[in-house]
């Protein structure tokens, strides 16, 4: 068996009832403990807390008590040698001091690891110790008892968090001030202390704060109109709280340090999917605490403005409204970890940002800003859209004004001060629907709508200028994409997902939300690319289908961006994961049997928390999914540790530019190969300019609409007429 080891390191806090003269400290303590993810072995397995601070016999009982468990007994010493052994694999360092267990009447007794056996000592002697570890272990969606309070103090203030089995958890810590009121559609702004305590009490961390601004399903007039791409499946019933004071984030650590400690560890930034405009850091699914504990890790997610909140802008910049504040939001996430996170045992000069759909476009856009800063040192691109480049300005201005006729407004003042959070997100979908009617096909990207623009400071111009120059953050960097990734947004199409797609209404599809029809018929029109006239009689083009919009969204979008990023940065993986958890997804097109690796499919896998999105134990077993989990943590862990991509001793080998393309196929028995996987459709679908970054240019040459056909004045574009 795989033993893997939790060393939570617990700061010795200040414990402050208020009015107290003088405040009890938390002791210090690291988590033993084997994590094979698999819920009834972790559950039953045994698990301690090693004392960090050195303590008489007498204190260290008491210490073990304050945290609500006992020294552990000399009959513990078979289960728990094996844990601090394999902790000191884990961690490259060892334990040659003595540690205090529960004593034998008159007799105080301690633990030599270096020689495996039990010995007296004066009962005076200051040395560390072994407690039980009792916490509760959270097997499913039912969160567990948050009463093993611990408390870390940074500049902010003292906050409570909790302990469970595996890590400590701190849920809702604000890094922003609450974008409300005044604060509404503007830039974020710097917190430097955390509200609504009285003086000398600890902020209370011990729960999940509301979701930013989210409404879901979004009514459209025509069922082949439905704007629902799915990026976080939804769970039955989610009924998750909501509201505009949404800018927290949560941090699961598997080590808290003593003052000054240089033991570190590598943090990871989770930026969550949904399109921009759904989604959320507490989703079960991304419930960190399995992913912190392989190899110990401290996991960050943060939640971020969405939709409308997010993203609308005065381009004219007239007023104090802000611009791409769901990417400032990101940014002073990250400014707050680098000042706080080494409280919580993470290391501020070792930071890896991360984020799935467009979560990873995300990360791609904090790739290409401030190049100078450095808020991160690696990054991971998880299913990041790029096929549309950045919003152009003149888009970005006819969304707003859209969104103003909507919503009744002149100016976003208006909309600021006048309407209520739920119009708000009522004239969000309308303008949606109203978007996809109104703009040539494929100028708003029918799965972000909103997504980050060009708005001459933040980014000043498209990811693909950017790189090509070299302007943006050399780091080691993951770039990914699952084998089936259109699969999941076919699903979500009410037309399309309960039924084999037949060759008509996947041509509708094309030309109704990707291409238009000029470049449908082009994609017909070239045999080479996979799915085209030769297939008309097909009762049933699910899988050249899949693998078309798979190509043109994301395997071929992330396999050009690879090659733009790898031009002035070798430190470049490209990994294509040909397994996903398809229970996770469900439905005929991606669903059990189905064996496609759809979007989003993955994330139960890389955060191993399947058993928390109410799938069994014994379905997951049946797909090998315990060790998927086991192994994507691991290598994935390492490459946050490391810089590398290795797993088993086994390393793999970087992209290498465009001459050589190695891919790393993640799979059951991954492997890297030479080539790309769909290079030459990629480079066939570039030379058509297919991709609507080459569709509609992003052309700098003044504050005027730019479109395909040159600059023109328009409050709106031209209406899209339907594809025949």
């Amino acid at each position: 068996m795989h033993l893997t080891y939790l060393c939570v390191l617990i700061q010795c806090l200040l414990l402050s009832p208020v009015g107290s003269a003088r405040n009890p400290k938390s002791p210090a303590f690291a988590v033993l403990v084997d994590n094979s993810l698999e819920p009834a072995v972790v559950q039953s397995s045994p698990s301690y807390l090693l004392l960090r601070e050195a303590h008489t016999q007498e204190s260290a009982a008491a210490a073990c008590n304050t945290l609500g468990e006992s020294l552990a007994s000399v009959k513990d010493v078979p289960f728990f040698e094996p844990l601090l052994s394999m902790h000191l694999r884990a961690l490259d360092g060892e334990i040659s001091y003595p540690m205090w267990l529960a004593g034998n009447g008159e007799t105080c007794t301690a633990y030599s690891l270096p020689n495996n056996h039990t010995f007296s000592v004066e009962c005076t002697r200051r040395i560390r110790a072994l407690c039980t570890n009792t916490a509760e272990y959270q097997t499913g969606l039912d969160p567990p008892s948050t009463s093993r309070h611990i408390f870390v103090k940074t500049s902010q203030g003292l906050i409570k968090g909790f302990r469970d089995r595996l890590t400590a958890r701190f849920q809702g810590i604000p890094y922003a001030k609450p974008p409300i009121g005044e604060r509404r559609l503007k830039n974020p702004e710097r917190l430097h202390s955390f509200p609504g305590r009285k003086k000398g009490s600890a902020y209370d961390a011990t729960e999940f704060k509301a979701l930013c601004p989210v409404r879901f399903p979004i009514e459209s007039p025509t069922s082949t109109r439905n704007m629902t791409p799915n990026a976080t499946p939804d769970l039955p019933n989610p009924n998750y709280p909501i509201s505009e004071d949404c800018l927290y984030l949560n941090i699961y650590t598997p080590i808290l340090p003593e003052n000054e400690s240089p033991d570190l560890l590598p943090v990871v930034v989770w930026i969550h999917g949904g399109s921009n405009y759904f989604g959320g850091s507490s989703l079960p699914f991304y419930f960190g605490m399995n992913l912190a504990t392989r190899r110990p890790l401290v996991v960050v997610s943060i939640n971020y403005r969405l939709g409308a909140l997010g993203f609308l802008s005065d381009l004219s910049k007239a007023s104090d409204i802000g611009s791409n504040q769901a990417m400032r939001d990101q940014l002073m996430a990250l400014d707050w970890v680098r000042e706080h996170i080494k409280s919580f045992g993470g290391d501020p000069e070792r930071v890896t940002i991360f984020g799935e759909s467009s979560g990873g476009s995300a990360v791609m856009s904090l790739i290409q800003t401030n190049p100078e800063k450095g808020l991160f040192s690696q990054a991971i691109v998880q299913s990041g859209g790029t096929w549309s480049g950045w919003q152009r300005p003149h888009v970005q201005a006819d969304l707003t004004r859209m969104f103003l006729d909507l919503a009744g407004c002149n100016d976003l003042d208006c909309v600021k001060n006048n309407r209520t959070m739920g119009e708000i997100l009522e004239y969000q979908g309308l303008l949606f629907s109203k978007a996809q009617e109104v703009f040539p096909r494929g100028e708003v990207n029918f799965i972000e709508p909103f997504r980050p623009f060009i708005d001459h400071d933040l980014i000043t111009e498209d990811w693909t200028a950017a790189l090509e120059a070299g302007r943006y953050r050399k780091v080691p960097t993951l770039v990914t994409y699952t084998r089936d990734e259109f699969g999941l947004i076919l699903k979500t199409n009410e037309t399309l997902k309960d039924k084999p797609i037949d060759y008509s209404t996947a041509v509708e599809f094309l030309a109704t939300f990707l291409l238009g029809e000029e470049r449908t018929r082009q994609v017909l029109d070239t045999p080479e690319l996979g799915f085209n006239r030769s297939l008309i009689h097909m009762s049933d083009v699910t899988d050249p289908f899949i693998q078309l919009t798979t190509d043109l969204g994301y395997r071929c979008s992330s396999e050009i961006y690879a090659g733009f990023l790898d031009r002035h940065n070798r430190d470049v993986w490209e990994v294509s994961w040909d397994i996903g958890l398809p229970q996770f997804i469900g439905g005929m097109i991606c669903g059990n049997g189905t064996k496609r690796a759809c979007h989003a499919a993955e994330l139960p896998i890389l955060f191993g928390s399947a058993n928390y999105a109410n799938i069994s134990s014994s379905a997951l077993a049946s797909v090998n999914y315990y060790q998927q989990a086991r192994n994507t943590i691991d290598l994935y862990s390492n490459f946050v540790h490391d810089g590398e991509v290795w797993i088993n001793a086994t390393y793999y080998l970087r992209r290498n530019g465009n001459a050589v393309r190695n891919v790393l196929h993640w799979d059951d028995t991954p492997a890297s190969t030479r080539g790309g996987v769909r290079w030459e459709i990629c480079q066939k679908m570039d030379e058509m300019n297919l991709y609507d970054r080459l569709y509609y240019p992003y052309l700098p040459l003044g504050d005027r609409a730019n479109t395909r056909d040159g600059y023109i004045s328009l409050q709106y574009p031209m209406v899209a007429g339907p594809f025949d």
